[in-house]
C-alpha cells in the first residue's frame, strides 16, 4: 500500500474477498470512502452486511494490516480469485481483482469532502436531503445528506452535484422529488471545501399511472405513454419509471393531451390535463387486450394445472428451408401466453414462409410443437407425465465416431439442417441422457462422422415410442450387407446410384456402381434400410425402392405417382404460381406424369399457353396454373424435386 505520492502507506486495512461487496450508493451515506473502523470485530460486522452466507464469507476472506514498509501479506485464500480492498479514516483506494501468488499495489488517495447546505425558498435548511452525483450520461450515485453530516465524502475532488428534497430511499424516482435545485460542478482546488449552498426551487413532474387488466409488463408487449402540449405540434413519449410509472420531468405549465395505449391489441386512450408546478397524477385504466393480434397458447398438464417456466421458440419454413428465434410472450392466468402475430410473421424479412411452428419447451415436462397459422388462432398444449430418456450405443469399434439424432416426427420440419441441430456426440460409454421428454412417435438415427457423406454415414434409422417413465433406447450398431443389383440384358458399363431415404427426404449422398458383362452391379457395405436405386439413362433416369437387406435384386422401373418439392428458391417461378415446400404434383393437363420428361414438357407447353398443375398438400387436391409463356426463352421452376415412387 502506497500513497499518491509513492511512500510506503501504513495501517491501511487490508481486505480480500471472494466475491465484489456491494458497491450500491442509492440513498446510502458516503461513509465507504474514506472510512476506518476501531478494531476487526467491526470490520467484520460491516463487511458482512450484504452477505448472503456470512460465515462462508468469513471462511473465504483474508484480512491484513500493512506494516510500515506498506507491505501485507494474506494467506489461506481460495484459488479462484478475490478482490482487494484497502480501508484508512480519510483515504480511498480502488477495488483491484487479484489471483493467489499476484503482487498488487493500493494507491490510498486523500478522500475529497464536501460541505454541502440545501436551502429552502425562505432561507431556512430542511432536516434531510438527497445529493445526486453525476458520474456520466446514464449513471447517478445518490447519498443521503442531514443536518447532523453535513460532509459527502466522494473518491475525486471534482463533481457535478445537484440537490434533491427529502430523503431518496423513500422516493420511487428522482423526478418525484418536490424541490430541487441546478445541478453545478464543484472543484475542490478551486471553489474549497464549502460550505456550498443549493437554492431547492419547486420541481414540476408529470407522473401517468398505467394499469392493465390481468397483464404482466415487459416482453414484446408493453404500454406506451405519450404527452402533447397544446400548441405543439410534436408529442413527447415518457419513459418508464419503475412499474406502471411513466415520467416527464419539468414539462411546462398548460394544458396537455395525455394519451396511453398499448404495442398491439389496444386502441389508444387519452385524457387531457392541467399540469402545474409541483406533481400532477394521471391515471389510465386499459382495457382488455383485443386477443386477435396474439396468438394464445395454453400450457397445462394433465390435471389442467398451468405449466410453470415454459419457453417459447418459433420455426419459420420457407421454400429452401427454415428460421428460428425464440419468443418472448405475454403471460395471463391459466397457463396462457400471449404472442404477438407481429413477431411471428415478419414480413419484412421472410417473403416465403409456408408453415409456423412453436415450440414450447419446459424442463420439467420436455418440449411440445403446435402449428399456426394466423393471428387469433388459440391452441391448448397438454404436457403428459414426462419420459426421462436414456439412449445407449453397442458394438462400438475402437475409434468410432458416432453421434445420435432423436426427434419428434411431429416437428414439421423434417430436414438434414434440423437434426444437425439435434445431434449429440456418443461417448465413449456410449450412453447419452436425453433427460425429460414428453411421450409420443420419434425417430431416432445413428450415424458415424467418420465417413464424409455416402450410406456408411447413416448407420441406424427407424421410429420408436416414447413412454412416460425411465427409458432406455438401446441401439446396437448394425452389420452392414452387400447388396446385388442385376439389370436384365444390360450389359456392362450401366452406372447405378444408391441413396438412402427416410420419408422421401434423402440424407445422404450416393454411392454409385456399375455392371460387369453380366449386367450385375454390387454395393458393398451397405448398412440396413430404405434407399432409392437409380439408373440414368438417355432422356432422363429410372428409379426404384429398395429394402436392405434383401440379397439380389432385378431392377425394375417403378411407377412415378408424383413430384415432390424438396426446395425452391424465394424468387421462382413455383413460388409466383403458390407451390409451397412439400407439395407433390399428382398430374397435369399437358404432359404425362410417368414419362422421364414431364417437368421439360410442362415447362414447353407453356410456349402455347397456361397448363394446370393438380396439386396434393396435407392430404387436399388443389389445381394451380403456370402462365404462358411469353418470352421466348427457357423458363425453369426454381426448384429442386424428387420423385415420389410407387412401393
Amino acid at each position: 500500500a502506497m500513497g499518491i505520492d509513492g511512500n510506503p502507506f501504513e495501517d491501511a486495512t487490508i481486505v480480500a474477498s471472494p466475491r465484489p461487496r456491494t458497491q450500491s450508493h442509492r440513498g446510502k451515506d458516503s461513509s465507504d470512502y474514506g472510512r476506518a473502523w476501531s478494531d476487526q470485530e467491526e470490520l467484520e460486522k460491516e463487511l458482512s452486511v450484504y452477505a448472503r452466507k456470512r460465515e462462508q464469507d468469513r471462511q473465504a476472506r483474508g484480512i491484513a494490516t500493512s506494516a510500515a514498509d506498506g507491505s501485507f501479506e494474506i494467506e489461506g485464500l481460495r484459488d479462484d480469485g478475490h478482490v482487494v480492498r484497502a480501508y484508512a479514516e480519510g483515504f480511498y483506494a480502488d477495488a483491484i481483482t487479484v489471483q493467489p501468488g499476484q503482487r498488487v499495489e493500493i494507491v490510498m488517495r486523500p478522500v475529497a469532502l464536501f460541505h454541502i447546505e440545501p436551502r429552502l425558498a425562505d432561507g431556512s435548511v430542511p432536516e434531510e436531503a438527497t445529493v445526486l452525483h453525476f458520474i456520466n450520461e446514464h449513471r447517478q450515485d445518490t447519498y443521503r445528506w442531514s443536518r447532523s453530516e453535513p460532509v459527502i465524502r466522494l473518491s475525486e475532488p471534482a463533481a457535478t452535484l445537484r440537490v434533491l428534497s427529502g430523503d431518496f430511499v423513500s422516493l420511487r424516482s428522482k423526478h418525484e422529488a418536490s424541490l430541487a435545485s441546478e445541478s453545478r460542478l464543484i472543484d475542490l482546488a478551486v471553489n474549497g471545501m464549502g460550505p456550498h449552498v443549493f437554492e431547492l426551487d419547486p420541481q414540476t413532474f408529470l407522473r401517468v399511472t398505467v394499469r392493465e387488466s390481468g397483464f404482466a409488463t415487459g416482453g414484446h408487449t408493453r404500454p406506451w405513454v405519450e404527452a402533447q402540449r397544446e400548441g405543439v405540434a410534436e408529442p413527447v413519449r415518457l419513459q418508464p419509471s419503475g412499474g406502471q410509472i411513466y415520467a416527464l420531468l419539468n414539462p411546462e405549465p398548460g394544458t396537455w393531451t395525455i394519451r396511453a395505449g398499448h404495442t398491439v391489441g389496444i386502441s389508444a386512450i387519452e385524457r387531457v390535463v392541467e399540469v402545474r408546478a409541483g406533481v400532477t397524477d394521471v391515471e389510465f385504466e386499459l382495457p382488455e387486450i383485443d386477443s386477435s393480434a396474439f396468438v394464445v397458447v395454453r400450457c397445462v398438464n394433465e390435471l389442467g394445472r398451468p405449466v410453470p417456466k415454459v419457453q417459447f421458440s418459433i420455426y419459420r419454413v420457407t421454400g429452401s428451408g427454415y428460421s428460428s428465434s425464440t419468443l418472448q410472450p405475454f403471460k395471463r392466468p391459466g397457463g396462457e401466453h400471449w404472442i404477438p402475430w407481429s413477431i411471428i410473421n415478419r414480413p419484412d424479412r421472410d417473403t416465403d414462409v409456408t408453415k409456423y411452428e412453436i415450440v414450447a419447451s419446459s424442463n420439467a415436462y420436455g418440449n411440445l410443437s403446435t402449428q399456426v397459422k394466423g393471428p387469433g388462432e388459440s391452441v391448448d398444449l397438454v404436457f403428459r407425465t414426462p419420459a426421462d430418456v436414456a439412449v445407449t450405443v453397442s458394438g462400438r469399434r475402437d475409434g468410432d465416431d458416432l453421434a445420435v439424432t432423436l426427434l419428434a416426427k411431429s416437428r414439421l420440419v423434417n430436414s438434414s439442417l434440423l437434426h444437425s441441430l439435434e445431434r449429440r456426440e456418443v461417448p465413449t460409454d456410449g450412453r447419452i441422457d436425453y433427460g425429460r421428454m414428453q411421450p409420443g412417435t420419434y425417430q431416432l438415427r445413428l450415424n458415424s462422422n467418420d465417413n464424409r457423406g455416402g450410406l456408411l454415414s447413416e448407420l441406424v434409422n427407424q421410429t420408436v415410442e416414447i413412454h412416460s417413465g425411465k427409458q432406455i433406447l438401446r441401439l446396437p450398431i448394425p452389420s452392414n450387407e452387400e447388396l446385388v443389383v442385376h439389370m436384365p440384358n444390360g450389359g456392362a458399363g450401366l452406372r447405378f446410384n444408391l441413396e438412402r431415404e427416410v420419408r422421401g427426404v434423402i440424407f445422404s449422398s450416393p454411392v454409385e456402381a456399375e455392371t460387369n458383362k453380366g449386367g450385375v452391379a454390387t454395393f458393398k457395405d451397405v448398412p440396413p434400410g430404405e434407399y432409392r436405386l437409380s439408373l440414368r439413362r438417355s432422356g432422363g433416369f429410372d428409379e426404384m425402392l429398395v429394402e436392405v437387406p434383401s440379397g439380389t435384386v432385378e431392377f425394375e422401373a417403378a411407377s412415378v405417382t408424383g413430384y415432390t418439392v424438396v426446395w425452391m428458391g424465394r424468387d421462382s417461378l413455383a413460388a409466383e404460381i403458390g407451390l409451397h415446400q412439400d407439395d407433390v404434383i399428382i398430374g397435369a393437363s399437358a404432359a404425362t406424369l410417368d414419362d422421364r420428361r414431364f417437368l421439360q414438357d410442362v415447362l414447353k407447353a407453356t410456349r402455347e399457353g397456361p397448363v394446370t398443375l393438380n396439386v396434393e398438400r396435407d392430404g387436399k387436391v388443389f389445381s394451380v396454373n403456370v402462365p404462358h409463356n411469353t418470352s421466348g426463352e427457357t423458363l425453369g421452376f426454381g426448384v429442386n424435386w424428387r420423385r415420389r415412387l410407387q412401393p
